[in-house]
């Protein structure tokens, strides 16, 4: 009978909701926000919205409400999310960004946890009912979340047991990041010069990524990989050094994605010391000087540009605009032209919908507009917005006599100290009397104008923090993504596999690694599958290698019978078991044909210029080829010798390892280079080939010390040859 009972009354409210969602009973109670209270508080709710005076007009009231849309909570238990919808009048996207709080949870954290850390801010996007990250801070104060946002709709508090879930579920939860002013300016110059992320973006996102790595309890990858959501085990790495350049240089996929974060966080922490209130004349002094260029260069990333020079161009004029007309502010603005030029809504009889007084949102949106077309040019801007200012200011007096009539007419009747001289009055103005009303109303728009231009740049550098935690979350959903391992034995068809049973191993693995998570058995096909996180892989130590075992070998004491070098990937690695897998040292030897590609010219400054002006511009170098024989002679079980054909140059010794295929050499110097050579000798398919890869770096010695060229070497021969 009760379950009945509850379907009746649940049939009931189905037919009676779509009757009354007009009804107040179930209509969230309205706020106000005005200039004169800008902040609206729903205290139910424990949400309050605030807008930036600059954005309402004296007379205009916006309604706030605000509804609970519910709790979801995990089926395991780890997360909650307590949703709130929010909307100010008929407003959505707004253009610029206001602030939000909302309550959060505290009480949902285990334990001993950190509330603060266990929380954060989410936007539930109506098109695919997916949350979003957003803009927050945590105000531990008043246990509430602050949202910056530019849009209204749905928000959350997205709470969790404890900061390692958190990191889990959140990919954006980081303290911000900064670094020093030349780094950043160095990562910008990088791109400007060479529209590519080399060392110096690298620099700047590695600093971010060691401290997501060092902070942040990262989500477990399951049984094939370490748990690495111990918070105590990641915290306490003190020495850990995340390789970002070699997982960047290893992958296409995470080089473009590290190279984005650098100078995005670069331009963020340039414009964070512009903005800072602490910031001296010196932190600034040379920064506008090579911003400008940098930000307008960023052809691939046009709305980080706009929104560099719209910090830079509007904190470098703010206090320039209007100063001519200042100083005759007490000067009387009749209060007809005042309301035209203010307040009027286009409502006179004869002239409907015509004329209307630009609004705050209204000038702020053009200010927005213009700090995009001014190109990074302060003077432009400032002529184009005191030109617009000047022309605004005497619309009235260009208007028709009969138009100035209706309008005056209208106007009076709203304005309670209004004058109620006819329009003639204005027209017999003389044009001294007229430029001294338009100079000091020109004097109070200025002064109206002044905080939505600091507004305006707010708005920028927040669009930027917006761009530095994409990338950062992009970043990080690499870090996190799931890769797929296939491990399997290459037998003679109709073979049976050699390595059934035996114990395999990832190596190397650092100190920190639980090994008999890096450890299996294959199966009797001599095959395994299994999977770990980027992240996770990296907590280990990057292992490289497969280690085959002895059938009863304890991998713990035991040396490997098989090495098995192989190459990251962030989704699958193929790691094909063979008997023998590389050539020989004998089948290495002979004479290959190669090429040689310049990659990177790296360097103090001095040191290129000096390079350029003896007619070898390093800009230039990067990318050139250059065709050569590499003669490569036995000299031991394991020794081999690169020797020129010509018989010029010292000699360079290289060692070689059958087992993985690695041919290095160590440091040789010679008059005016030293040369580092890190090869790779591989089979083609069919084993018929030699394939030489790899790197040669190039130190320069003598007049251009300092200097580092490296160089992508690769070569075939054919075996025997």
């Amino acid at each position: 009978m009760k379950r009945c009972r509850w379907i009746a009354l649940l049939l009931i409210a189905a037919l009676l909701l779509p009757t009354l969602t007009g009804c107040d009973l179930f209509a969230p109670k309205a706020k106000t926000i005005s200039k004169e209270a800008p902040v609206a508080t729903d205290k139910k709710a424990g949400v309050s919205v605030a807008f930036d005076p600059c954005l309402l007009d004296e007379s205009e009231k916006l309604e706030v409400r605000v509804a609970s849309a519910g709790r979801t909570t995990a089926e395991n238990g780890d997360w909650q999310i307590d949703a709130y919808d929010i909307h100010v009048g008929d407003l959505h996207e707004l253009g610029t960004y206001v602030e939000l709080r909302i309550p959060y949870d505290e009480k949902f954290c285990d334990a001993g946890e950190d509330p603060a850390r266990c929380v954060a801010a989410k936007y539930l996007n109506p098109e695919t009912n997916e949350w979003e990250d957003v803009l927050y801070t945590v105000d531990t104060e008043n246990k509430q979340l602050v949202i910056e946002t530019d849009h209204l709709s749905t928000y959350g508090s997205f709470e969790v047991k404890n900061e390692g879930l958190r990191s889990a579920y959140i990919s954006e939860v980081y303290d911000y990041t900064y670094v020093s002013n030349e780094l950043a300016v160095a990562a910008m110059r990088e791109w400007a010069t060479t529209g590519e992320a080399g060392d110096a973006c690298m620099k700047v996102a590695d600093v971010y990524i060691q401290d997501m790595v060092k902070n942040v309890a990262l989500k477990s990858a399951g049984d094939a990989a370490d748990i690495v959501g111990n918070l105590y085990t990641v915290t306490q790495m003190g020495d850990f050094r995340f390789d970002t350049k070699w997982l960047a240089e290893s992958n296409e996929k995470f080089g473009k994605a590290i190279g984005r974060l650098g100078k995005v966080a670069a331009a963020a922490n340039i414009t964070y010391t512009i903005l800072n209130a602490d910031r001296t004349p010196e932190d600034i002094a040379n920064l506008y000087k090579d911003c400008f260029n940098f930000a307008l260069s960023f052809s691939e990333e046009t709305a980080l540009g706009i929104s560099m020079v719209g910090v830079w161009v509007i904190d470098k004029s703010l206090n320039k605009f209007g100063e001519e007309v200042q100083s005759i502010r007490m000067a009387t603005v009749a209060p007809v032209y005042r309301y035209f030029n203010d307040k009027f809504d286009g409502n006179s009889d004869n002239y409907k919908g015509m004329d209307k007084a630009r609004t705050s949102r209204e000038w702020l949106d053009y200010l927005h507009k213009l700090t995009k077309a001014c190109h990074g040019d302060q003077e432009t801007f400032k002529t184009l917005l005191e030109g617009e200012v000047d022309a605004y200011a005497r619309r009235w007096f260009n208007l028709p006599l009969s138009r100035q009539e209706d309008y005056a007419h209208y106007i009076q009747t709203l304005v309670k100290d209004g004058s109620k001289a006819s329009s003639y009055w204005y027209s017999a103005l003389s044009d001294s009397e007229k430029e001294t009303m338009i100079g000091a109303y020109k004097a109070e728009l200025y002064d109206r104008l002044k905080p939505m231009m600091n507004k305006v740049r707010m708005d920028n550098f927040k669009d930027i923090k917006k761009q530095e935690a994409d990338a950062l979350k992009e970043v990080q959903a690499l870090l996190n993504a799931r890769v797929d391992v296939k491990i399997h034995e290459v037998a003679e068809e109709g073979a049976e596999p050699q390595f059934a049973g035996n114990p395999v191993r990832f190596g190397k693995l650092n100190d920190i690694a639980v090994k008999k998570n890096w450890t299996g058995v294959l199966n009797k096909e001599g095959a395994a599958n299994t999977y770990f996180t980027t992240i996770a892989w990296v907590l280990v130590g990057s292992p490289r290698e497969l280690y085959v075992y002895d059938k009863d070998a304890d991998p713990d004491s035991a040396e490997p019978i098989l090495t098995l070098p192989f190459d990251f990937d962030f989704s699958k690695i193929d790691i094909p078991i063979e008997s023998k897998r590389f050539p020989t040292i004998d089948e290495i030897c002979g004479v290959y044909e190669g090429l040689l590609t310049v990659k990177s010219v790296d360097g103090a400054e001095e040191m290129k210029q000096a390079m350029k002006e003896a007619g070898c511009d390093p800009v230039e170098m990067v990318g050139q080829q250059n065709a050569l024989k590499i003669p490569i002679k036995k000299t031991g079980e394991t020794t081999v010798l690169f020797e020129s054909e010509e018989g010029d140059g010292t000699p360079v010794p290289m060692t070689y390892d059958e087992k993985t295929g690695k041919l290095t050499s160590e440091r040789v110097a010679q008059d005016s280079a030293a040369m580092t050579f890190d090869l790779k000798c591989a089979y083609d398919e069919k084993k018929e080939t030699v394939l030489l890869s790899g790197s040669l770096l190039v130190e320069m010695l003598g007049d251009y010390n300092g200097i580092r060229i490296v160089c992508e070497l690769l070569g075939n021969k054919a075996i025997g040859g």
